[in-house]
């Protein structure tokens, strides 16, 4: 229910005068008039304190779509609050970044029980140039792979992204992952930034641009547990199957949205994945030879898989947890001491983190861009009757007249899309 005092900006009605279903994001304001075609029950005026204007009724599907606003019953005009809604989804977003928290810093702390801050302390040898140049050869190369496997995907479902904005918006992305838990965020912010300014199309460009952005994660994902699984699979069978059974898990939730990729994209993307995959390892070999050298050197790929796909488990901070507990297990599994598992994993964390450093930047830059747009009058609120004509006229629109609220309207150069 709304909290007291406050209005909706827009909402729409089901049919058969049942309440109305709250379609997020949705921000309650004060001081609005309602005008809609459907009555509400008695209860719902009662409960929301509302007044109720009969008004234009346009069909949308078998509901009745109406931009409306509420009057305020008892709060000033100034005052503006969310919805239960977004409010649950923010408490549900908390609890999962402190649940990635919680187990990223119980590895860790178990990692500093067994072994000490040597690791730490070995991993910093890592910082020469030549491995802070091949890290950031090697990054470069992940994003611009990423960035073109994601407009491969993206094409195939009605959206075009520029070769430009695909790799600015991933180098985003991947800085952004690299310093917050879960190491997702940065791809729901490039999602989210994908969305037109007219009102008719809006919810379906966020699921179709989510749907894109989560297949081509998938599809990188397979791919990384798909080497680990093969790579398990001699020296721990049951692991080894694990890791296979979450990567065709992983493929199989990606599959609805590469169906309609023809063949040849559909190997380029898996093709692409490999390659990416392939730039990661090569960190991992930076990594290996400046902290413990000594190392096999048929041995490394099998233990980068094993890191790599630990690092890919979402309960970790900016990728630290579960990649350092993989690498030791996957050391002791190869014969070797998991302490040294630990140094190359810190050592490969340190190189990862300064690969992305250029997203950095680039998210910097377009902040600055965006915040210089708005200051000009580019990300202004649209508000008026002119966006009930955009909805009517999609939707088979109805007569009468109302207010609603427009969409904000994003640049290109702004980092997030506020909704």
């Amino acid at each position: 229910m709304p909290p007291a005092g406050s209005v909706p900006m827009a909402c729409v009605w089901r049919s058969r005068n049942r309440p109305g279903s709250w379609a997020p994001p949705m921000t309650y304001c004060c001081a609005a008039t309602c005008t809609t075609g459907r009555r509400p029950s008695s209860k719902a005026r009662r409960t929301w304190g509302t007044s109720w204007i009969p008004g234009w009724p346009s069909t949308w599907g078998n509901r009745t779509r109406a931009g409306c606003t509420w009057r305020c019953a008892t709060a000033s005009s100034s005052a503006c609050r969310q919805d239960d809604r977004p409010r649950a989804m923010n408490r549900r977003a908390l609890l999962l970044a402190l649940l990635q928290v919680a187990v990223a810093a119980g590895i860790l702390g178990w990692v500093v029980l067994l072994f000490g801050t040597g690791p730490f302390v070995a991993a910093v040898r890592v910082l020469t140039w030549p491995g802070v140049v091949g890290a950031l050869v090697l990054g470069s190369i992940g994003v611009l792979v990423q960035a073109q496997r994601w407009r491969l995907i993206a094409r195939r479902h009605g959206i075009e992204l520029g070769w430009r904005a695909a790799a600015e918006r991933c180098w985003q992305a991947a800085f952004i992952n690299s310093v917050l838990p879960g190491g997702l965020a940065g791809d729901v912010v490039r999602a989210a930034e994908q969305r037109p300014v007219g009102a008719g199309r809006r919810r379906d460009m966020v699921k179709r641009s989510l749907g894109v952005v989560a297949a081509e994660r998938l599809a990188g994902t397979s791919v990384v547990f798909l080497a680990a699984g093969f790579a398990l699979l001699a020296v721990r069978p049951g692991l080894g199957g694990l890791g296979l059974l979450v990567a065709a898990v992983a493929a199989t939730a990606a599959w609805p949205w590469l169906r309609r990729l023809g063949v040849r994209d559909i190997g380029l993307v898996w093709g692409l994945s490999a390659v990416g995959w392939c730039s990661f390892a090569g960190l991992f070999l930076l990594a290996c030879l400046a902290v413990s050298p000594d190392l096999p050197p048929a041995q490394i790929p099998y233990l980068a898989a094993v890191t790599l796909a630990g690092m890919s488990i979402p309960l970790n901070v900016a990728g630290w947890g579960p990649r350092e507990g993989a690498a030791a297990l996957g050391f002791m599994a190869w014969g070797h001491a998991a302490q040294q598992g630990v140094e190359v994993s810190v050592a490969y964390g340190i190189l990862a983190l300064v690969s992305v450093l250029p997203g950095g930047l680039v998210l910097l830059v377009r902040t600055v861009q965006g915040s210089r747009r708005r200051r000009l009058g580019g990300g202004e609120i649209e508000l008026g009757a002119h966006v009930i004509a955009q909805d009517e006229a999609a939707h088979g629109g109805g007569e009468g007249s109302g207010k609603s609220v427009g969409p904000v309207e994003t640049n290109p150069g702004d980092p997030v899309s506020h909704q």
